[in-house]
């Protein structure tokens, strides 16, 4: 009996020495105020080849406070943006943390933004540091700067607290579609297809009195080929290529019926069909096939769209200005030998056989290529009215 009493006394401290040794207390701790939360990255490159790696960070404590004044290198008191330049983006990282008081933690930050320069050298660079780094999100929206990234951190939206979140804001609701890390890095990855990312800059607007205004506005997107940086999709070539892709965002058709008057429609929804074929001799031709369903949102003339052959017009219209878009967006593609519509990727699903004697000289059969465009649009709703309520 004493036996089996001291056999399980010897299991119970044996027990409780184990348990003891997951309580060892929170060894690798950061206090809350010994971090400095990042909501936004810049990286550009000088003039000296040089990098400029740039962190913005809130001040939490000046959030929602009576005052503030100014707050690191610009921007509101409520906001610190700082860089560090050096022969490398760890190089430059390393010197802005190593001048900080506070660790920098990146868990939350939704922006990456370079700029135009660096995106023209390549960002495989910055994507292997960042796929190295744990607390680096999938979910953050990459974007290329007009100019400089840092000049663009320093722009203060008219609608938010800070820079960082009226750029995710704008690349979120504009017209264009904000690709994440994780879409970028899988266009730099799979075959057939370049990335393409949002291009955005300052823009002024200057009234009759008072002073200019200043605010962030997307220009189209920054077109590559494999992570270099080689040309601009601008509006209507940017929209042309939405409609490649089939990713299409709700925007405004505009037709003139005649001279001063016109007709806005919005696109509320669209299909894609994009059906390439190579021959014998890797000639390629592309087959694209859109249709596109309409909603009148205004009606500036005096023509009432029930009458079958006004209606006819306006759709065959509607239709010629998402053509021309598109064909925009086809001409950049063929100048550049650019995959941005990721035609490649849908022949290798097509004719994965294939592939492999096309891939190397892809760019160049691009260049060539010929594309049968063919646009149908339907025009489902034209509101309570069909005319002008003003007209008599």
């Amino acid at each position: 009996m004493i036996s089996w009493f001291a056999s399980r006394a010897r299991r119970t401290a044996i027990l409780i020495i184990a348990l003891s040794l997951l309580l060892a207390g929170c060894w690798d701790r950061i206090e809350l105020n010994d971090m400095a939360f990042v909501v936004a990255i810049g990286v550009d490159v000088e003039d000296n080849g040089q990098y400029r790696v740039a962190v913005q960070i809130p001040l939490t404590g000046k959030l929602g406070g009576p005052e503030g004044g100014e707050g690191g290198s610009g921007g509101s008191g409520e906001i610190f943006t700082n860089y560090a330049i050096a022969d490398s983006l760890m190089e430059a990282y390393t010197m802005l943390q190593n001048r900080m008081p506070r660790r920098l933690k990146f868990g939350h930050y939704r922006v990456l933004v370079m700029g135009e320069e660096y995106a023209r050298q390549g960002m495989k660079g910055l994507f292997d540091l960042l796929a190295r780094k744990s607390e680096n999100r999938l979910s953050v929206f990459p974007l290329v700067a007009k100019g400089k990234a840092f000049d663009l951190l320093q722009t203060q939206p008219s609608l938010e607290k800070f820079p960082s979140e009226g750029l995710r804001e704008l690349a979120k609701t504009g017209e264009m579609t904000a690709y994440t890390l994780k879409d970028t890095a899988y266009s730099l990855s799979h075959t057939g297809g370049d990335p393409v990312l949002i291009y955005m800059g300052s823009s002024k607007l200057t009234p009759e009195e008072g002073e200019p205004i200043e605010d962030m506005k997307i220009f189209g997107y920054a077109q590559f080929s494999s992570d270099r940086m080689i040309d601009i999709f601008d509006r209507d070539a940017a929209i042309g290529l939405n409609w490649l892709r089939g990713i299409i965002k709700p925007y405004t058709v505009a037709v003139n019926l005649d001279e001063d008057n016109r007709v806005v429609f919005n696109v509320i929804s669209s299909q894609t069909k994009l059906l390439p074929e190579v021959d014998d001799h890797n000639r390629l031709s592309v087959d694209v096939q859109v249709t596109a369903r309409l909603e009148l949102s205004e009606n500036k003339s005096d023509n009432d769209l029930i009458e079958d052959h006004i209606l006819e017009k306006v759709k065959a219209d509607a239709a010629d200005i998402i053509h021309g878009q598109i064909t925009e967006a086809v001409n950049l593609i063929k100048k550049n030998g650019a995959d941005s519509a990721n035609i490649g990727l849908t022949l290798y699903r097509k004719q994965p056989a294939k592939w492999p004697s096309l891939q190397e000289d892809w760019p160049e059969i691009l260049k060539a290529a010929d594309f049968q465009i063919q646009v149908v649009t339907d025009i489902e709703q034209v509101g309570l009215i069909s005319e002008n309520i003003v007209r008599r």
